[in-house]
């Protein structure tokens, strides 16, 4: 079938049972930019049932060529009106034959596996940010179970270098006239343990 727009002919070719032209005559039919299209149908997931191929003999159904234009053109356009009068004139010739929904049936296949595919992608990108997250967390408990012992080692110090200070204390307590010197040592005692406290908690 021939499209005849703005002076400009394109002839369609079947696939898969429906009408195409290649994603470069849509451009040249619709004198746009070319990166108007393609970034249209990168970034929108619902285009890509209607191209076909790959690479530079990419196509698209004309039904697709509507879809794309009507995303950014009145729905009263020209150009639409003259692709939705091709779409309207297959119709017709659409006979659901076996071949074509065996062709249709697998097209479907090819979709799901497609989506299946990303999903696959999609949990192990997941699985790779648990086991990160996981990883850090076992050098975060190994880190503050370090500090912990670190804390217990020093509370045992503290707790024997009381002792020691309380022995001294009553070894000072039994001798006489020593007051002075006792209230002294009291002094330079609280002066220690306030430095260990201080240490401690830093």
């Amino acid at each position: 079938m021939e499209i005849i727009f703005n002076k400009k002919l394109v002839e369609t070719k079947e696939i898969d049972g429906e009408p195409c032209i290649l994603i470069k005559q849509l451009i040249e039919l619709a004198d746009i930019h070319f990166t108007q299209v393609y970034k249209k149908l990168r970034n929108t997931y619902s285009l890509k049932k209607y191209t076909r191929g790959g690479g530079r003999n990419r196509y698209i159904t004309l039904e697709g060529c509507v879809k794309v234009l009507e995303s950014f053109r009145e729905p009263n356009d020209a150009l639409i009106n003259v692709l939705k009068d091709c779409t309207k004139q297959e119709e017709p010739s659409k006979a659901p034959t076996p071949e074509k929904l065996i062709d249709l049936e697998m097209k479907r296949l090819d979709n799901e596996k497609l989506d299946f595919s990303d999903l696959e992608k999609r949990v192990s990108l997941l699985e790779v940010k648990s086991n990160n997250i996981v990883a850090d967390s076992c050098i975060s408990k190994a880190h503050f179970q370090k500090r912990i012992e670190d804390s217990e080692n020093k509370l045992e110090d503290l707790e024997a270098n009381l002792r020691d200070i309380d022995n001294h204390l009553s070894y000072l307590n039994d001798k006489p006239n020593q007051s002075s010197f006792k209230d002294l040592l009291k002094e330079c005692i609280k002066e220690i343990i306030k430095e260990e406290l201080t240490n401690e908690r830093a």
